[in-house]
């Protein structure tokens, strides 16, 4: 494993930087299942405001690290200041190394679009449904199986936006959700019919078979039967192909785009840069009046369910980790490493979330970017970054 530190140099004072605290960053390249992960570490120190920094290369077997002096070379302002004439010519090489651990991904944001066609609708509608959808019976009037999703205050114009789709459906407002209800016959055929062989959620199947029996005890029409009468071959889509819209709609149900930034106290600069947590997300680094701080920044995409069936088929398609929340006692999907940050962001500029979600996966993604520009590690990234974390909506 080896990492590369930009750690203080004696230099020009703070006096002379519009933002003096931020002085350097680190990127580690690392690889833990084939998979690379990246680390991103900004040092400032308020008691020695200085913009001048320098590389100092780890080096290490297993789990110890180790400073090297003999890769040691200083930059100012973004331009490399070697020592000696044997680190003249590696020092650019390792910098250069440093940044291609983060894998590109576009800096221009495609045209927002809406599934095209009723497959993709289909795939999108059942991603919604197994995320925050349920099949009942409607308990006014006539036991009829009804259709009920619930969305967040902000997604009203999603909300009649599928109503739209469905030519059926009422959308409602209760307290701080709205919540959109298919319970003709007509409108849950269609409903049926574009999410058949789409849908994965075996309780979600468990519903509507449930349900079509529960009509034995308030039979319906004939019409209405023969309308129903195929939904005994609904069938899942037990495929492990994610390429689809399924995903976004699960998404806009379910998922949560966080930065975080977590400040860790540093004792020993040397030891503390072996952190088990270096090793798994990307991050960043910091320090003040009380010592040196680890600033670590996290780009985290987190899905919460009850079970995990549908969270391993996305860690499959992604990778992250899945986790047990003892307190919900709820499943987890998370993920914050660069690896995983760039298929999300290739999955999302293909498959658009069409929630409110959306404006925070591009904060969420606009930070991805300004780590991985080279000019941006080298000024205010971590600046950006926490006004990107700040800008978010809170409530989704």
């Amino acid at each position: 494993m080896i990492s590369f530190l930009m750690l203080l140099c004696a230099g020009i004072t703070s006096s002379s930087f519009k933002y003096s605290n931020l002085i350097m960053v680190i990127v580690t390249k690392l690889k833990q299942r084939s998979q690379s992960a990246g680390n991103f570490i900004y040092l400032f120190d308020c008691q020695n405001l200085a913009i001048e920094g320098c590389y100092i290369s780890l080096s290490g077997a297993g789990s110890s690290n180790h400073i090297g002096s003999d890769s040691y070379h200083c930059f100012s302002n973004g331009k490399v200041l070697s020592k000696t004439k044997d680190i003249e010519n590696t020092s650019e090489t390792l910098r250069n190394k440093t940044l291609t651990n983060i894998k590109k991904v576009s800096i221009h944001v495609p045209t927002h679009l809406r599934p095209v066609n009723a497959q993709d609708f289909g795939h999108y509608l059942a991603g919604l449904i197994d995320g925050k959808g349920s099949f009942t019976l409607n308990q006014k009037g006539r036991k009829n199986l009804q259709l009920v999703i619930g969305f967040n205050e902000l997604d009203a114009s999603l909300a009649y936006y599928i109503k739209g789709q469905l030519g059926y459906g009422s959308v409602y407002k209760n307290k701080k959700e709205i919540i959109l209800v298919v319970n003709n016959a007509q409108g849950m055929a269609k409903v049926i019919d574009l999410i058949n062989g789409k849908l994965r959620s075996i309780s979600k199947l468990d519903q509507i078979k449930n349900n079509i029996l529960s009509y034995s005890f308030n039979p319906l029409t004939g019409a209405e039967l023969k309308e129903m009468d195929y939904l005994t071959q609904f069938k899942l889509n037990d495929k492990p192909d994610l390429n689809n819209h399924w995903l976004s709609g699960f998404a806009d149900a379910t998922a949560v785009f966080q930065i975080k930034i977590i400040d860790r106290p540093i004792t020993n600069l040397s030891t503390n840069l072996s952190y088990p947590a270096l090793e798994s997300t990307q991050q960043y680094v910091s320090s003040g009046q009380k010592g040196w701080l680890l600033q670590v920044v996290r780009l985290n995409f987190q899905i919460d369910q009850q079970t995990d069936d549908l969270l391993n088929l996305i860690k499959k398609y992604l990778g992250g980790n899945i986790g047990y929340n003892l307190n919900k006692n709820t499943y987890y999907y998370s993920s914050d490493n660069f690896g995983s940050a760039k298929k999300i962001i290739e999955f999302f500029d293909r498959y658009h979330l069409l929630s409110a979600k959306h404006v925070n996966y591009l904060k969420w993604r606009k930070a991805y970017v300004i780590i991985q520009n080279k000019e941006d590690l080298t000024n205010f990234a971590l600046d950006k970054i926490i006004k990107l974390r700040n800008s978010m909506n809170k409530i989704l």
